[in-house]
């Protein structure tokens, strides 16, 4: 991925000059990796946890990763006849980018709906899906790739924390083998980074039965049943981190207060010095930022004693070089021009 990532050497120019999170970042990086200082983290026990829709990758190509790839499948897509509630939460999905407002029971139904939306396809021909829709073109920003949308700054922490000995991860409330096909190649991550989202997988002929008993035969395939395990978000986050990771972070960053837990937990870690960092879109003129929404993570975090990231302030780049939004654009894609073009 080195057409996204060409950081050199853990070089952190992507970011603004005097930037405070990064000089605490840094100030604590030398802490944990000096074998002389009091605040020495062993190797071993050096890991940092990134969320990634919003923290390390755009939300707004429409919507999270999750979201943009629900809409693209039932409204998008030919191969595939959805039913009328998947319809009707596409339309409401929609609703809900433009105007941040849930109403009551929109997270189930979403998260119903967007296992439904896969259910009876392959593992590999899911994992397919997932790669060619990372290739399309972004109907939301110009000269990108969906693939393309991290942000520049947050890849090279990622970078720089792998060069210092920390294994790095990324949870996410999308679907764990979406978000494992999502980060190949970013730095310092393995197929076993992604902390996510689980659907229910079964065998071609299992048709729900009993996992358990159930035995597969030979000729059959992995496909996805249609039901949903555990949703990553919210306190949900945490105990995906305890059954992946096996021990308690020393760094998260977040951007949300889906994340608001996983931070916590991090930065109140009992054994060793700890980290939380916030990230705030506030820069409505080089991305889809909004300062107003972002004041009570702001708050928040501030309260908690967790780093405050601005992009607007912190942010140098946001992309690779020539990604910019295509602000009109994107507006059109929900007044009715519905193509990615």
């Amino acid at each position: 991925m080195t057409d996204i990532f060409m950081p050199g050497e853990g070089a952190l120019d992507a970011w603004t000059e005097g930037s405070k999170p990064v000089k605490a970042l840094l100030d604590f990086v030398s802490r944990v990796t000096d074998p002389a200082s009091e605040s020495f983290v062993p190797e071993e026990d050096r890991v940092a946890v990134f969320d990634m829709d919003g923290t390390i990758l755009s939300e707004n190509h429409p919507g999270d990763l999750e979201w943009a790839m629900y809409l693209r499948r039932v409204m998008h897509d030919p191969g595939y006849v959805p039913d009328e509630r998947q319809k009707a939460l596409a339309e409401e999905m929609i609703e809900v980018i433009r105007t941040g407002i849930k109403k009551p029971g929109f997270t189930e139904r979403k998260n119903e709906c967007n296992a439904a939306a896969f259910r009876g396809m392959t593992l590999d021909g899911y994992e397919a899906y997932v790669d060619r829709y990372l290739e399309e073109e972004s109907g939301t920003y110009r000269n990108a790739r969906r693939r393309d949308l991290f942000y520049a700054p947050m890849l090279q922490l990622m970078d720089l924390l792998s060069r210092k000995g920390f294994s790095v991860f990324v949870c996410s409330a999308t679907e764990t083998m979406n978000v494992r096909r999502t980060i190949a190649g970013l730095p310092g991550v393995t197929p076993g980074s992604a902390i996510a989202t689980e659907y229910e997988l079964e065998a071609t002929r299992q048709n729900g039965a009993d996992s358990i008993g159930y035995v597969m035969g030979p000729d059959e395939d992995l496909v996805y049943s249609g039901r949903t395990i555990t949703v990553a978000s919210g306190m949900n986050k945490v105990a995906r981190i305890v059954q992946v990771v096996g021990k308690r972070p020393i760094l998260s960053f977040g951007n949300g207060s889906g994340d608001y837990s996983m931070l916590t937990y991090v930065s109140e870690n009992p054994h060793h010095d700890s980290m939380s960092f916030i990230l705030c879109a506030d820069d409505p003129v080089r991305d889809y930022g909004n300062a107003e929404r972002t004041v009570q993570f702001k708050e928040y975090a501030e309260k908690m004693g967790w780093g405050v990231i601005s992009m607007k302030d912190d942010f140098k780049r946001i992309y690779a070089e020539g990604i910019v939004p295509r602000f009109k654009d994107v507006f059109d894609f929900f007044a009715g021009d519905r193509s990615d073009s």
